[in-house]
């Protein structure tokens, strides 16, 4: 993944931005956030393509999700060309490709999903965030515990199970399609 970083990277310093976009476009969907940075930059400077406000809003949304500490330039030049519909728009865009991701059994994309319900909103949803943050623990991602342990303080008694319910029926979505992933491979 590394190796392939550093290739995008001088494709980009060659100025051959359109392999450069291919290299971290791969690398971008298996969640790596430096390469959803610059892809929001190339799509934001329109190197190798038009210019797309909202494909560089996307992806550097995505990559502060993901831990970019970055981002949070190139997101605020991009929403200043997006009007509130584009916005919207591209964040549930976000939200979908994530849930998408995530219950397909990539579970890189669980801690961005759960951040997502915490960031994006104008009010942040405690419950969708422990719902993820707890099938992210469930995985032993680093940190979540904590984090879920934290976000659960902030939940109404009355909705804690269902959450748990549908925290448990993600989880089983993404165990299921992992071993279908893994099964398919022995098919080979």
């Amino acid at each position: 993944k590394e190796k392939e970083f550093l290739e995008a990277v001088n494709l980009y310093k060659k100025e051959k931005f359109r392999d450069a976009f291919k290299k971290f476009l791969k690398l971008s969907n298996m969640g790596d956030k430096q390469s959803q940075y610059n892809l929001s930059i190339l799509m934001f400077k329109g190197k190798g393509f038009p210019q797309n406000f909202k494909k560089s809003y996307y992806w550097s949304l995505s990559s502060k999700l993901y831990g970019e500490l970055k981002s949070d330039s190139i997101i605020e030049k991009s929403i200043s060309k997006l009007s509130d519909a584009e916005i919207l728009e591209v964040n549930e865009e976000l939200k979908s490709n994530l849930e998408k991701v995530a219950s397909s059994g990539n579970i890189h994309a669980i801690v961005p999903l759960a951040k997502w319900h915490m960031v994006v909103p104008k009010k942040p949803d405690f419950g969708k965030s422990y719902k993820w943050l707890s099938v992210a623990s469930a995985f032993n991602i680093k940190n979540t515990k904590a984090a879920r342990d934290k976000i659960f303080k902030k939940l109404k008694k009355e909705s804690i199970s269902s959450i748990q319910d549908e925290a448990n029926e993600a989880y089983e979505e993404i165990v299921n399609n992992k071993k279908a992933i893994l099964n398919k491979g022995d098919n080979l």
